[in-house]
This record gives structure tokens, sequence and C-alpha cells, in this order.
């Protein structure tokens, strides 16, 4: 059993787009130009219509997906189909057992984005995909879930938001079934955040080095995942366990606005001084919310890692 975490950007409306075009090299004779340009035009509605019902247009979306036959789709319409198809090389992108969380931008576009992904993934089946939901919801078995996370959009003047959002599914994914493998996919997203996503894995794999890995797929000419069936395994920093506990009892009081106690280990890092106070940086929202949230030194508030 397997959760696999990706983080989804626009690539699946780029194809489409140079689908719609006559693009040969992105043309399958078996499918409807008509149709997925239809579908292209169903996210272009969403992004002009503010008071259009998500629940509604999600319904069209799917709808008109499965009349573009996404079922027949070439995994390499998109970076995110692309790692997924070269980590589970044959049978379907998902099981009754596995997760698949796709990590949204906070966009329109980035939401319909991910829908569409969804769709492929799900191969059209709409009881297969669990909607639109928050980073603390229930991830259950069996379903393409899209999350959309708070703050990862181009206007953001910070990614700290999306970050903690970010760490927050990290953590639940790991949190809510202990014994499953937990797989980062970077190939796809929001590119300014896949650093700190790389980074929160690394603190989640030092937690559990035998659960979790990170993989991506190069591109080929064009931007193309040409290289579709060759993931590539990310290699990840370990962090003693004595580090983890000293980061989050930094990050706790960082948090919090009050001194750190001892030598600070993670200045600069995860937290940084504002006058005569203290702040989490960017990372150090990620790594707080991976490592399960504040606690209160010397004591089980908060629980232990």
């Amino acid at each position: 059993m397997t959760t696999y975490l990706v983080p989804c950007g626009l690539s699946i409306l780029n194809w489409m787009r140079a689908y719609g075009s006559g693009d040969p090299s992105k043309r399958y004779a078996t499918i409807d130009p008509a149709a997925v340009e239809d579908l292209l035009d169903e996210q272009e509605q969403w992004r002009s219509d503010e008071k259009r019902d998500l629940n509604v247009w999600r319904s069209t979306v799917l709808e008109k997906a499965r009349a573009a036959d996404v079922k027949r789709w070439d995994p390499r319409v998109s970076a995110e189909t692309s790692t997924l198809r070269a980590r589970r090389p044959s049978g379907p992108l998902i099981t009754d057992d596995d997760r698949i969380v796709l990590l949204a931008s906070d966009t329109d576009a980035g939401i319909g984005a991910a829908l569409c992904v969804a769709a492929v993934v799900a191969v059209g089946d709409p009881d297969r995909i669990d909607g639109i939901a928050e980073p603390e919801d229930e991830l259950r078995p069996g379903k393409v879930t899209v999350v959309r996370i708070d703050g990862l959009k181009p206007t953001s003047l910070s990614l700290g938001r999306a970050c903690e959002a970010m760490g927050t599914v990290l953590y639940n994914a790991l949190e809510s079934r202990p014994s499953e493998r937990v797989e980062v996919h970077l190939t796809g997203g929001y590119k300014a955040a896949l650093l700190h996503m790389l980074a929160m894995t690394e603190v989640a794999y030092s937690r559990f080095p035998s659960r979790v890995s990170a993989h991506y797929i190069f591109e080929g000419d064009g931007g193309s995942a040409a290289g579709h069936d060759k993931a590539v395994r990310i290699g990840l920093r370990l962090f003693p366990r004595d580090q983890l506990e000293r980061m989050r009892e930094e990050l706790s009081y960082a948090k919090r606005g009050v001194p750190i106690l001892g030598t600070p280990m993670f200045e600069g890092l995860a937290w940084e001084k504002y006058g005569d106070r203290t702040r989490l940086t960017d990372f150090g929202r990620g790594y707080l919310a991976v490592l399960g949230g504040t606690r209160t030194p010397g004591t089980n508030d908060g629980g232990g890692l």
C-alpha cells in the first residue's frame, strides 16, 4: 500500500492546447480533438466566471473528461501522470489500496489542471475522485484526492502558508496509515515550491527512512517527459533523531516568538530574528508541520516524533 503525493502543475492544460492546435506530436488518432478542446474550454470558462459553484463545475469537468475519452490518453499528457506511470508501469494508476494526492496551486487554473489529471488517473470514474480537500482532511484509500494548497500562487509574497499546508498533508499521510509507504513525486507542480517540498520530504524521510522516498523524471526535448518509463529516485539526507527533536523544540519557541534556549542549531535555516522577536522561515513552517506541530519542551504537549 502506497500514498503518492504529487505536486500538480499546468502541464496537462498545455498539452490540451497543443493537441487542439494540431501539433502532430501531441495527436492521438483515437481521440476526438473537439472533445479535448471542449474540456479545455471548461477550464477557461471557470476562470472567467467567479460565481460558478465549484462542485457543479467539478461535475461538468469530469463529464467532459469522459467525453474526451481520458482512459485512452497517453500518460505523457502531463508530468504528474508520467511519473505515476513510471512508478506503476503496469496495471491501473490507482488501486483500491493506494492513495494518490494531487497538491494543487491556489488558483483556478491549478484546480482545473488537477481535476483533469485526477480524471486521467481515475480513467474518468468520478467515484475514484475525492473532491477538493483541505490539507488536514482524511485521505481515503482507492481515491485520487485534489488538495488545494492555500497560498501556493504566483501573487503570494511568501510560500510560508503553502509550505505549512504541504507539510500538513505529508504529516497526515504518514500518521494516518502507519505501515504505508509514502512516495513524493517531484516532476510537476509549481517550480518555486519543489525545493521546499524536497526539504520537507527529507524531514519525513528522517522520521521514517524505510517508508518515505522521492522520485523524479527528467524532461526530454521540448519539455515533454519523453523518458516517462524511467523514474529517478532522489537521494535524501537523513537527520539524526536528536536533531529532529531539537529542530521541533527550536521551531516551537520561534513560532511563539520567544527566546531560544541553549545554542541555536537552525537559525537562518528554519527561523530568524525579527527585531526583538523570532519567526519561522518558509522552510521552518513546513518542517514544523511535518514534525507534528509545536510542542512545549519538557512536557508531553504536542506529543513525540
